[in-house]
């Protein structure tokens, strides 16, 4: 029998699956679980279980990494939930971006089964999982976190206790607006550059090593210049999503909020234009006015 700690992951998909690989990595037993199986975990040395509630009747502490609100409830639903073992003491490391209150709802039912939810959204595109230069904001009970610090070794070279619980949403809400809000002006600057009949990879090359540069401009430009955009690091309806939640949640304080509301008006439009499952590097066609 491995004396090695067992992991759950719940969610193997591009930002679950090259976690699941780090803790392995890391010495980790990781016993993973979503809808298709995985080839890939099992190749790896993981084990695959078909459903949450198996994931927690083998770990003490699971992460989960979902998509959506839809995804998150449905872990907790009927017989095969998280929640259903009522396992006390387990520690649920929650990395998803999504509103507060439906976090909050989580943790609750989990903290009426026995188990505690930590709000630790994750920062960062799948190849920065995989190089360990993800983020992970933690927040939630103090000696969970310590508890699992661990865990959050084996995913990553970066994570940060931030305090109680929602604090790392409302610290993921402020850098998603800055990634939603730099790509739009990205794909604002390079729709002008090629209005203006400039060489768009010369223009690209010249302002990645310039005062104007930014990660996204970096990292997604020459997305946007070669028109990529089936080769999905995250789509546009991810990043949708999660400016409709910082919207939900800045309005919400009586924030002012001028570029968001304008980067989120032309996610609305790409979502419209049929770009949903592009890379959100595709809001670049809304810009140059090509959709």
């Amino acid at each position: 029998m491995s004396d090695k700690q067992k992991v759950g992951v719940v969610g193997l998909g591009a930002i679950g699956m090259p976690l699941a690989n780090n803790l392995l990595a890391a010495g980790f037993d990781v016993v993973g679980c979503n809808r298709s199986g995985s080839a890939e975990l099992e190749k790896n040395g993981g084990t695959w279980t078909a459903s949450p509630a198996e994931v927690v009747r083998q770990c003490d502490i699971v992460i989960t990494v979902l998509p959506n609100e839809a995804a998150l409830r449905a872990v907790f639903d009927g017989p095969d939930g998280l929640d259903a073992p009522h396992k006390e003491g387990l520690i649920v490391i929650e990395l998803c971006t999504l509103p507060i209150d439906v976090k909050q709802w989580a943790s609750d039912r989990l903290a009426e089964a026995g188990g505690i939810m930590l709000d630790c959204p994750i920062s960062g595109y799948p190849a920065l999982v995989e190089a360990r230069q993800a983020i992970i904001f933690v927040s939630g009970d103090k000696e969970a976190a310590e508890a699992a610090t661990a865990v959050f070794d084996g995913c990553t070279d970066k994570h940060v206790y931030l305090g109680e619980f929602g604090v790392g949403s409302k610290l993921k809400f402020v850098a998603n607006l800055l990634v939603g809000v730099h790509m739009v002006a990205t794909a604002e600057a390079l729709a002008l550059a090629e209005k203006a009949g400039l060489d768009l990879p010369r223009t690209v090359e010249i302002l990645s090593d310039s005062a104007a540069a930014s990660n996204m401009l970096k990292n997604r430009a020459p997305v946007m210049r070669d028109r990529d955009f089936d080769n999905v690091r995250a789509k546009v309806e991810t990043i949708h999503k999660d400016l409709k939640a910082i919207s939900e949640f800045s309005h919400g304080l009586g924030a002012t909020t001028p570029l968001l509301d304008a980067s989120f008006s032309a996610y609305n439009k790409a979502i419209d234009s049929g770009l949903a499952k592009k890379d959100m590097a595709a809001i670049y066609e809304v810009l140059a006015g090509t959709v």
